[in-house]
């Protein structure tokens, strides 16, 4: 009988096959566990590759829609803006008492007079942006 491939794979399956030690079985679990947790971890990374991605798509197209929805004239928007906080400023300057601001103050008196500046001024502060104010204004200007 001739040394081919298919000779030599025939010969291999009719050799006894003996069961791997206690050892050499563990060793393989081992690696498997390993390489099921590297595939586990690149599968996480791939899943929050994608919600960023698909985050940022929404996020753009948000910012598309206000850009569109807005229609203000950057321009105009920044000194409102500016001129708003000027006077609330001097607002606070009319007052008799110190109100004490910082990390460790509470925030409480100061919010309550923005309150009684925006009554003043009859400006409704139900639905202020304050957390992305600064994203209406870069999408106004289109970044």
């Amino acid at each position: 009988m001739s040394d081919t491939p298919r000779t030599k794979r025939a010969a291999n399956l009719c050799e006894p096959w003996t069961l791997p030690t206690e050892h050499e079985a563990r060793e393989k679990f081992r690696l498997f566990v390993g390489e099921m947790a590297k595939l586990e971890r690149e599968n996480e990374a791939l899943r929050k590759d994608a919600e960023l991605a698909l985050a940022q798509a929404r996020e753009e197209g948000r910012r598309e829609g206000m850009r569109e929805a807005a229609g203000i004239d950057v321009n105009a928007l920044h000194p409102i803006i500016a001129g708003a906080i000027y006077d609330f400023a001097g607002f606070l300057t009319t007052r008799d008492s110190v109100i004490p601001v910082g990390a460790s103050e509470n925030a409480s008196p100061i919010v309550d007079l923005l309150k009684e500046w925006a009554n003043l001024r009859e400006l409704q502060l139900n639905d202020a942006a304050v957390q992305s104010w600064q994203e209406h204004t870069r999408a106004a200007e289109g970044k």
